[in-house]
């Protein structure tokens, strides 16, 4: 197929599963705010860095494995891949048995080191606990969801995403509202939604409408194919656990300056941000496996127009994404149902934060390039490199000079910084990499 028409059908599905995921985050607060009002919203946010660390062993797994299956597509080695499948599988279940069990006996303690006040502690840990107890699904979910599209399959991915994002919708006002379980019903729908979108993904594997073939004796992890797996999607696991403490550090710095207020407008924002910026997330992912199954067949020319035409794409919709929030600030940040003291803080913050928006897309691009073929040790630097190498000091030293406009120009200041080390990590290896595509094509 086409690199361009081949490039859109597998990040055009991811991008509007995504879309649908990041909405559904986006209502939760929503209705929160509306029903609960921003105490709740801050009790949400104050547990969401433990979600970050689900995620980041989710996506360790899950990019790490589809970098490994679609490269073992590539050259044609089905039962590897197959192997790859069900051995990651297994060394994910054992990972969230463990940190869900950890997360419901300490769910107080570790919501209060995150930054819990008296007054949102008891929600904070409640929802911590419904949530982190159904690990066991949420986190098959993801991995699943990235091994689809890694056999080329992004619409089934799509899908899933979809069927969760809108039974969640769907469920937030019964159970926030209608029952009056309001933070608890907002968990609880979380995880019904999270439970059908698995059942979906299972069933495709399962039933054998797969290319890859999941049977008992592939569940069984072994050490060469998993540390593979772990050294490509360590970078995706470090980027996740550099957010987590990006997260932390913000929810620290916010309390500090504008106690519960200010910790539940940081929260909106960055899940604005987060949400107006997932078309370039999706990009990535749509990337990723064709990078990765082209390298594996050794076509470097497929790899370098992936990569110009995703990168171009990036760029663009970072710089829209840039300008929207912008534009409409207090308008996005009224559908939270904002207090006074929230727009107060939020509106010039967002604006601050606009400002490093456009030069996300060129670091989730190369990050993706790297993954796809194999370049851990790269791509763990790049996905390090802004959330933990660069945005908490930046955010601890602002701070003290400019109090929360510091914090929110620090977002803006690792962007920028970020993107410029970027560039030239991709110029030093990329010569490297497609000489060895050539010469192995060669031979």
């Amino acid at each position: 197929m086409p690199v361009g028409k081949l490039l859109l059908r597998l990040s055009l599905p991811a991008i509007a599963g995504m879309f649908i995921q990041a909405f559904y985050n986006l209502t939760d607060a929503v209705f929160i705010g509306y029903f609960v009002g921003h105490e709740g919203i801050a009790a949400v946010f104050v547990s969401f860095p433990g979600v970050l660390v689900a995620m980041a062993l989710s996506l360790c797994f899950g990019i790490g494995g589809t970098s490994v299956i679609s490269r073992h597509l590539g050259a044609k080695e089905d039962e590897l891949a197959s192997r790859a499948l069900g051995g990651t599988m297994s060394a994910l279940m054992i990972a969230a048995l463990l940190l869900s069990s950890l997360c419901i006996i300490f769910a107080e303690a570790i919501c209060s080191y995150l930054g819990a006040s008296e007054i949102i502690l008891a929600d904070a840990a409640a929802y911590m606990r419904i949530t982190f107890g159904a690990l066991p699904i949420f986190m098959p979910m993801v991995t699943l969801s990235n091994f689809v599209r890694g056999e080329g399959n992004a619409k089934l991915s799509m899908y899933s995403m979809m069927i969760s994002g809108v039974v969640n919708i769907a469920l937030d006002p019964i159970f926030i509202h209608t029952l009056g379980l309001g933070i608890r019903g907002a968990a609880v729908a979380t995880v019904i939604s999270q439970s059908l979108a698995l059942a979906w993904l299972a069933r495709y594997y399962l039933s054998g409408a797969s290319v890859l073939r999941l049977r008992a004796r592939h569940l069984r992890p072994k050490l060469a194919p998993l540390l593979e797996v772990v050294s490509v999607g360590f970078s995706a696991f470090a980027r996740q656990m550099g957010f987590a403490v990006s997260w932390v550090v913000v929810n620290k710095l916010f309390a500090a300056f504008g106690g519960d207020s200010g910790i539940a407008v940081s929260g909106v924002v960055q899940r604005m941000v987060s949400f107006i910026t997932m078309p370039v997330a999706g990009l990535g992912h749509g990337l990723m496996p064709i990078v990765g199954y082209n390298f594996g067949a050794k076509s470097s020319a497929r790899v370098r127009e992936a990569t110009r035409r995703a990168g171009t794409c990036a760029v663009l919709l970072s710089f829209a994404a840039g300008l929207l929030i912008m534009a409409f600030p207090a308008g996005m940040l009224s559908l939270f149902s904002a207090t006074p003291e929230m727009l107060r803080i939020g509106v010039p913050g967002a604006r601050i934060v606009a400002i490093g928006v456009p030069f996300v897309g060129v670091q989730v691009v190369a990050s993706s390039f790297f993954q796809g073929v194999g370049r851990g040790g790269a791509a763990l630097f790049l996905s390090t490199l802004r959330p933990l190498l660069l945005f908490p000091p930046m955010a601890a030293a602002l701070s003290h000079l400019r109090q929360m406009n510091g914090i929110w120009a620090a977002f803006s200041a690792a962007d920028i910084a970020g993107t410029l080390i970027t560039v030239c990590v991709y110029l030093f290896f990329r010569n490297k990499v497609y000489g060895e595509m050539e010469s192995g094509k060669d031979a």
